[in-house]
Order: structure tokens, then C-alpha cells, then sequence
């Protein structure tokens, strides 16, 4: 199932949809989301896969319209992570107004 860090909650349960996709797309944006020298701590990765909250830092980074997305990309129920085409629609509502 690919790098562990990664993983969503419910792979490790033999659990495989589209959604673990989702999950791990959202903590690969939070962490390409803050300076690349500047790698997240343990506690921080704890803080998002745990505690489904961005590490303070990465609130001085990221746009609110992002964090809100990617806090629901990594939400640790699969059943209430956004779809993939509700991804895209936002990426597109949020190219329109740019």
C-alpha cells in the first residue's frame, strides 16, 4: 500500500477505495504546502493523521480555501473525504475566480 506515512486509516484495515488516494493526496499537499526545508516533525504528522489538524506552521502558508480542503482530504473517515470529482470541481471553481 505504498509509503506508510502516507496511508490512510482504513488501509491498514484491508480497506481499499479511492478515497485512501484522497487521504494521501491531502497530506502530500500540506507537506508540499510549507517550505521544502522545513520538513513536518513526527508530532506534526501525529497532528494530522491523528488529530486532523495542520500543524500551526503550515497555517502561516497555506491559503484558507486550501486548508479547508486538504483538513477534508484527510478526514479519518473515508466516507466523509470529498470525491475526486468534488476536487476537481473546486480546483475549477477556484480557477475561475483567480
Amino acid at each position: 500500500f505504498g509509503t506508510g506515512l502516507y496511508a490512510a486509516p482504513e488501509v491498514l484495515q484491508h480497506i481499499f477505495t479511492p478515497m485512501a488516494d484522497v487521504y494521501s493526496l491531502g497530506l502530500s499537499l500540506a507537506e508540499v504546502s510549507v517550505p521544502f526545508n522545513d520538513r513536518f516533525t513526527t508530532k506534526e504528522w501525529n497532528e494530522m493523521k491523528e488529530e486532523q489538524q495542520l500543524p500551526t506552521r503550515a497555517n502561516n502558508v497555506i491559503i484558507s480555501d486550501l486548508t479547508s480542503t486538504i483538513l477534508s482530504m484527510i478526514n479519518r473517515g473515508y466516507l466523509s473525504r470529498p470525491s475526486v470529482d468534488s476536487l476537481l470541481s473546486t480546483i475549477e471553481v477556484s480557477q475561475k475566480k483567480v
